[in-house]
């Protein structure tokens, strides 16, 4: 592994990114998996989460697909909650492309 691979490795963490079916959410999770990430999906667009995962698995990465929507909050965790998504803080990354809030997301 060389100095750049290693020092930008994400082997063994783990990433959230929403709006992943498509534009800039797309890119964020493919490049995560590319850095070696397993890669949670979501977005409210199954077949862009589909298209998405299977670009991503081909490249032999760990990825999981959820259709949730997220404008609407108490929804959006309750339905994380109900899917069981354990999130360890310290392993894992949250990326909301477009995100109007301005706030961090909190788990």
């Amino acid at each position: 592994m060389s100095f750049l691979d290693e020092l930008f490795s994400l082997s063994g963490r783990h990433a959230v990114v929403t709006g992943a079916a498509s534009g800039l959410g797309r890119q964020c999770a493919v490049t995560l998996a590319k850095a070696g990430a397993a890669v949670t999906l979501i977005d409210i667009d199954k077949t862009g989460l589909t298209e998405i995962a299977k670009i991503i698995q081909g490249a032999g990465e760990a990825t999981r697909e959820l259709v949730i929507d997220v404008t609407q909050h108490d929804q959006s965790f309750t339905e994380l909650r109900r899917r069981s998504l354990n999130l360890v803080r310290s392993t894992s990354w949250s990326i909301q492309p477009g995100s109007r809030s301005g706030k961090p997301c909190s788990m």
